[in-house]
């Protein structure tokens, strides 16, 4: 089998598909296939399958041996086609069958799961078929441009592989002597001169679709061309054209086939890509079903307030965690924990009342490391319980590589010296470094490293990276040290008497757990239990600004617009007693996400929803004198002057951060008139604004009036206004965000779009590439 999926890429790729623009992968890595081909099963009618003609005609042959892999099979084929969202497939007349069931599950699909989708969409388009009369309507083609090519022994009969006769058909590789040899044996007539007739002469019509298919010419000019040729002369004629194109591919395939480790990395490449289009689909077949995995929801320690004092509303994984959607988990950040990250992990530490020289179990000790390096130049790095240094330098100092270790998320603080008397981290004959973990209790994870970057001076010695576990650390590492309760909602220690919080080393610091103990606190406990704040994630991973919850309440948004809401303006309000307490990140623009770590992808109309209209906005402005501002979504343009012409308020509206492209008239530049004022003592000129490439229902226009002038609004189809309807959704429904590099990549056959519905750099999915048929792309990009 491996050898069959080798030959098929290669010929795949032989006959000249490009795997930069065509998905090459095996169906068995992508398991999506059967996973959606086993939920489709369950709604598809054993019936439907039961009247397959293949079915019944293969079922007939082995009779009671039929399977249900055989019977089930339509449903899979199915499967391969909605999984992509298929919208045209080029289908025989045999497979039309298969094809017409796929829409009628799809279909079925629909109807039972839709209501449970907010969108219009189809969850699972229901694709067409492009068969040789619909391909000659659409497209103007030569009619035997599709034309099935008949085997070579039986023209009544499709040319196969499956057939036991090598003669009957032509292969990719098969030689220049083989495919004359072929030709020359093809079954013909003796009928005198050469025309096409499927009927009463299959044989030659067969030919003549064959010399068609592999020089592009129609049959009417090959019939004018052979007009007088004999059977002989025409087959060799025929078996001339084959070979000029079937040879130079055949080359090319057994060129692919001696590479096969370029194959496997095609194969590899492709399933990647494949998986990644399948499991947008799956996401949203299993939501509409019921069946997607979900994270626990749990009050978010710190968000944006929907109105006033409505703050910590539930959120995936309480805001202080990420959500892993295959598996429905939260990955809890530090300092949280929780099926919903909704509790507090209190300061872990020693127990003081252990490992003193009175314990009779003896003194405990910290855990200490040893790391020789041989080398003589290169670097290396370090992991410790997940994480990698940066690289470290041979010729480091101590400080420096005790500054890269301790950067570790997971190193508190350590101690670092390298034995004897040298200042780098490796040589010639190999360093001892020293880790002591100074602020990590217990018994912890061993050091690894990578030395591939290490270099010897002596090429027979090869640089090393050695790891030694001296001193296996015995101190405890428990919550608030054993010697006080946990608070979960504050992640705040709270010591039995006599304890306090520790340095870790048996006196006081500011450690938050209850390892010091003493008849007096003289200092602090620590950042935790002074200020009762719950900090920002990650310092909002430098791209935001970290803001309690009253002044997240100020910057809220709706749609776009900042609402003005309060949290914890009346005092002692239990519900926002933590107003000043909670904090949380507002992110920069391009960033999202509780702590600011991804990076936002562009958003677009999705091009599969047609008929869709873009947001008009209309404003009648009366008064002779005066200025206006016109501000949207919290920006604002420059003052206007009553007499602003169509051309300086459009220019102003698009220099907005809030606004891409609008297309702005006034009503009295009618009939050739133009420079007419934005504003009359009528009041009545409608100035109609529509954006052309901020998508959705979107915030109406706020103004400031300076002077004797009066505005008036008409939105959401009232007044010659118009409710935008398209989508401003990532990466416009036909790709998916990549959230490192904030890079939309895009379903196969999709773009970046213009905004306007046709090509552009706007970044998102928008536009759908014209590669099925010119008719169904031309549709698919009505705006």
């Amino acid at each position: 089998m491996p050898n069959q999926v080798h030959s098929m890429v290669a010929a795949l790729l032989g006959t000249g598909l490009d795997p930069s623009r065509n998905i090459l992968f095996r169906q068995s890595d992508v398991a999506a296939h059967a996973e959606l081909a086993w939920l489709l099963s369950c709604i598809t009618p054993l019936g439907w399958l039961q009247r397959m003609t293949q079915f019944k005609q293969k079922a007939a042959a082995v009779k009671s041996e039929s399977s249900l892999g055989l019977l089930a099979y339509p449903v899979l084929m199915a499967a391969d086609i909605l999984l992509y969202r298929a919208t045209h497939v080029p289908v025989g007349e045999d497979q039309q069958q298969h094809l017409e069931l796929t829409r009628m599950i799809a279909t079925t699909f629909n109807d039972r799961f839709g209501s449970n989708r907010p969108e219009s969409r189809e969850v699972l388009p229901k694709p067409f078929p492009m068969v040789e009369d619909e391909a000659v309507m659409r497209t103007g083609a030569s009619r035997k441009t599709l034309s099935r090519i008949m085997s070579l022994r039986d023209p009544t009969k499709k040319m196969s592989k499956s057939d036991k006769s090598v003669l009957s058909r032509i292969e990719l590789t098969d030689t220049a002597d083989d495919i004359r040899k072929k030709v020359r044996k093809a079954t013909t007539d003796a009928v005198s001169g050469i025309y096409y007739d499927r009927e009463e002469r299959p044989g030659v019509s067969n030919l003549l679709d064959i010399v068609s298919a592999v020089t592009g010419q129609s049959v009417a000019q090959l019939e004018a061309q052979y007009a007088d040729y004999g059977t002989g002369a025409f087959k060799d004629s025929v078996a001339d054209a084959v070979i000029a194109t079937i040879c130079p591919i055949g080359e090319r395939i057994k060129q692919y086939e001696a590479d096969q480790t370029y194959i496997d990395k095609v194969l590899v490449t492709g399933a990647d890509q494949a998986s990644e289009l399948a499991a947008v689909t799956m996401k949203d077949v299993k939501e509409v079903m019921g069946l997607a995995r979900h994270c626990p929801l749990g009050n978010a320690w710190a968000d944006q307030v929907t109105g006033t004092d409505k703050g910590h509303n539930l959120a995936p994984c309480s805001n202080r965690g990420d959500c892993e959607l295959d598996t429905g988990v939260c990955t809890c950040g530090t300092g949280f924990t929780g099926a919903a990250c909704e509790r507090r992990i209190c300061p872990v530490g020693d127990d003081p009342l252990t490992g003193t020289p009175i314990d009779p179990l003896g003194i405990q000790r910290n855990e200490k490391q040893r790391v020789n390096c041989k080398a003589t130049s290169g670097s290396f790095t370090l992991t410790f319980a997940g994480f990698t240094t940066e690289p470290i330098y041979a010729d480091d100092t101590a400080k420096i590589v005790k500054a890269k270790f301790t950067a570790l998320p997971s190193v508190t603080a350590a101690t670092i010296t390298f034995g004897g008397i040298t200042l780098s981290a490796c040589t010639t004959i190999g360093n001892d470094i020293s880790i002591e973990f100074t602020q990590d209790f217990g018994d912890l994870p061993n050091i690894d490293g990578n030395a591939a970057g290490l270099v010897h001076s002596t090429p027979s010695v090869t640089p090393t990276l050695t790891f030694t576990t001296v001193t296996q650390g015995t101190k405890e590492s428990l919550p608030c040290s054993r010697r006080g309760m946990c608070d979960i909602n504050s992640g705040v220690c709270t010591c039995y008497p006599n304890y306090f919080s520790s340095d870790g080393n048996g006196a006081i610091g500011q450690r938050g757990d209850c390892g010091y103990v003493s008849g007096t606190v003289t200092a602090c406990p620590g950042d935790i239990a002074c200020s009762g704040r719950v900090v920002c994630p990650n310092d909002c991973s430098g791209h935001g600004t970290c803001y309690t919850m009253e002044q997240l309440a100020k910057l809220a948004t709706l749609n776009g617009e900042i609402m003005g809401w309060t949290y914890g303006a009346v005092p002692n309000k239990k519900e926002t007693w933590d107003y000043d307490m909670i904090q949380g990140c507002k992110c920069s623009a391009g960033w999202e996400g509780h702590d600011c770590s991804l990076r936002s992808c562009p958003t677009g109309d999705d091009p599969m929803t047609l008929r869709q209209q873009n947001e008009v906005q209309i404003l009648v402005c009366k008064g002779s004198s005066g200025f206006f501002t016109l501000k949207f979504r919290d920006a604002a343009t420059p003052q206007l002057p009553f007499n602003a012409p169509v051309t300086s308020l459009a220019t102003a509206l698009e220099a907005l951060t809030t606004i891409g492209k609008v297309l702005v008239s006034y009503s009295t530049d009618a009939n050739g008139i133009t420079g007419t004022p934005a504003c009359n003592a009528a009041g009545s000129n409608n100035i109609r604004i529509e954006f052309l490439t901020n998508f959705g229902d979107l915030p109406p226009f706020r103004w400031i009036l300076d002077g004797a002038l009066i505005l008036t609004l008409s939105t959401d189809g009232v007044g010659g206004s118009v409710q935008g309807t398209k989508e401003e959704v990532v990466c416009s429904n036909r790709g998916i965000c990549n959230h490192l590099t904030g890079v939309c990549r895009c379903a196969y056959g999709f773009t970046s779009s213009d905004g306007f519905g046709g090509e552009g750099d706007r970044g998102d999915c928008g536009y759908m590439e014209p590669i099925y048929l010119t008719s169904a792309a031309r549709q698919a990009n009505q705006v």
